[in-house]
């Protein structure tokens, strides 16, 4: 840009006396100097995240220990380890599917 500035000086120098250029980078624009503030934001958002994600985890692995009688009772009757995969697969999904649709709450 500073080159074509240079150029457009030199060839209309009596109407391009005035005009200067300043390249500034887009990202210096929109986020200028609170930079160090997003970052921080945007840890503490992803830290939130593992928090949140961790806690989901911790709650799914205390219902499997809570049906663990009763996983153990499906297969004493004969249910096989697929069908068993299979029931925890469909349950979770229905579970999540409120999740996915604010207009069901």
């Amino acid at each position: 840009m500073n080159l074509i500035a240079e150029g457009l000086e030199k060839q209309y120098p009596q109407t391009n006396d005035k005009l200067r250029t300043a390249l500034v980078p887009l990202n210096e624009v929109i986020v200028g100097q609170i930079r160090p503030i997003l970052l921080l934001l945007l840890g503490a958002v992803g830290l939130l995240l593992l928090i949140a994600c961790s806690n989901v985890a911790n709650l799914l692995l205390a219902r499997a220990m809570a049906r663990r009688n009763e996983m153990a009772i499906r297969t004493a009757l004969g249910a096989s380890r697929a069908r068993l995969i299979g029931l925890m697969l469909t349950e979770g999904l229905i579970l999540s599917l409120p999740a996915q649709r604010p207009e069901w709450r």
